[in-house]
């Protein structure tokens, strides 16, 4: 069952997204996929260590996050 978040029903400001799997390549990892916490502040990805123990917190429970893709078939 694939899970979808809302991203812009996330909080402005700085969050962390707990429990994430994502494709291991995309992190420079060995196997297929790897579980990892992901810190967002103003936008853009950031260490956890940067992270304020205020900042949101949600829990993924496993579910893939994954880059936005762009469709490169034109006609």
């Amino acid at each position: 069952m694939v899970q979808q978040v809302d991203f812009c029903a996330l909080p402005a400001g700085a969050f962390t997204l707990k429990n994430c799997h994502v494709p291991a390549c995309l992190i420079g990892a060995e196997g297929d996929l790897v579980t990892i916490d992901l810190s967002v502040a103003n936008g853009k990805i950031v260490a956890p260590d940067e992270m304020s123990e205020q900042e949101t917190v949600i829990d993924m429970k496993g579910a893939m996050v994954l880059p936005p893709f762009v469709d490169m078939h034109t006609h």
